[in-house]
């Protein structure tokens, strides 16, 4: 049920950041108007723009890029009271400079999957001033190891 907050949002655009081949992306397909995807492994992008290709995904567009260089410009340009942003950061987290795009330029709706529950605490106590989360779930997605992914969904405050 990975794209139910998706339902619940409806977003008129959905950013996925760390987008890695895009997957959360395309499961949001009929879900948002426009999909972008932001990932920097160029192995990544190039199945991500194929499986684009492929389904003929007219509205959903990847850049090539790290998100903290794209994500201050791409929220700048956007209605961020109908925008969702997707993080599915690296085990360590969102960067320092993601966080303060945030604090100044929040979307309505974020929706956080972590496969690193410290780092991911972390980072909502930072968004906490502007973010309530709405729903957080843990899965257990390799048993019997201690690798668990988190995803919180998130509400801007103001």
């Amino acid at each position: 049920h990975g794209t139910q907050p998706l339902q619940a949002i409806q977003p008129e655009t959905l950013i996925e950041a760390y987008c890695g081949i895009g997957l959360f992306g395309f499961m949001a397909q009929g879900l948002a108007n426009k999909i972008i995807g932001i990932e920097e492994n160029p192995r990544s992008i190039e199945a991500a723009r194929r499986n684009i290709e492929k389904h003929g995904f007219e509205n959903h567009d990847i850049i090539h890029g790290k998100t903290e260089s794209y994500i201050e410009n791409l929220l700048g340009e956007i209605d961020l009271g109908t925008t969702c942003l997707l993080v599915d950061p690296p085990r360590d987290g969102l960067r320092k400079a993601v966080i303060k795009t945030l604090q100044k330029t929040p979307p309505r709706h974020m929706i956080y999957i972590s496969c690193g529950p410290a780092s991911m605490a972390q980072n909502l106590g930072q968004l906490s001033e502007i973010y309530n989360v709405t729903h957080f779930t843990a899965i257990d997605m390799f048993p019997q190891t201690r690798h668990i992914e988190c995803i919180a969904v998130m509400e801007c405050k103001a």
